[in-house]
C-alpha cells in the first residue's frame, strides 16, 4: 500500500461520512493501514460507505479489505448465512445434510444445537434462533479472521500526540 492510498481512501471517507479526521487520528490510519493492498483498501471504502452509516474503525477496513483480496475465501454476510440455512431448512428438511457455501456456517449450526434442532423448531423460536445464529457466526468469523486481520508490519509505532 502506498502513503497515496491510504490517503486517498481516507479523503473519501472523510468526504462520504462528512468528517474532518484530526492529525493523530489520520497517523493512527496510516500506520495501521500502509500494508494493505490500495485496490483492497479503496473496495473496503467503497464497500463500507454502502453499508455503514458510521465511520468505519481499522477493524473494519482490514477485514473489509481482506475480503476483497480474497472474494472466495470470505464467509458470506451474516443475514445471507442465516438465509442459507433456512432456504436448506424449508427444501430439504431434516432427513438431509444440505452443504453450505462457508465452513462457518455449519460451524455455527453445531454450536447452536444443530441443523436438525432448527428443522424441528417452531415459527414462535425463529427469532430467538436467528439471534443466537448471527451472534455465535459473527464470532467465529472474528475468532478465525483474528490472525488474518493482524497487522503485517508488525504492530503499530507509538504515535505522538
Amino acid at each position: 500500500m502506498s502513503k497515496e492510498g491510504v490517503v486517498r481512501a481516507l479523503a473519501t471517507l472523510s468526504a462520504a461520512y462528512q468528517r474532518e479526521l484530526t492529525d493523530p487520528t489520520i497517523a493512527l490510519y496510516m500506520e495501521a493501514l500502509n500494508d494493505l493492498d490500495d485496490r483492497a483498501l479503496m473496495s473496503a471504502c467503497e464497500a463500507v460507505i454502502v453499508t455503514s452509516r458510521f465511520f468505519p474503525t481499522i477493524a473494519e477496513l482490514r477485514e473489509r479489505a481482506v475480503f476483497a483480496l480474497h472474494p472466495e475465501g470470505a464467509p458470506p454476510a451474516p443475514e445471507m448465512a442465516w438465509a442459507e440455512v433456512m432456504k436448506a431448512v424449508t427444501t430439504q428438511g431434516r432427513y438431509e445434510r444440505p452443504q453450505f457455501t462457508h465452513e462457518l456456517i455449519r460451524a455455527t449450526l453445531d454450536l447452536t444445537g444443530g441443523y436438525v434442532r432448527l428443522c424441528d423448531a417452531t415459527t414462535a423460536s425463529e427469532g430467538a434462533n436467528r439471534a443466537q445464529f448471527i451472534s455465535t457466526y459473527q464470532r467465529l468469523i472474528q475468532r478465525e479472521s483474528v490472525a488474518t486481520f493482524a497487522l503485517g508490519s508488525g504492530g503499530l509505532k507509538e504515535l505522538s500526540a
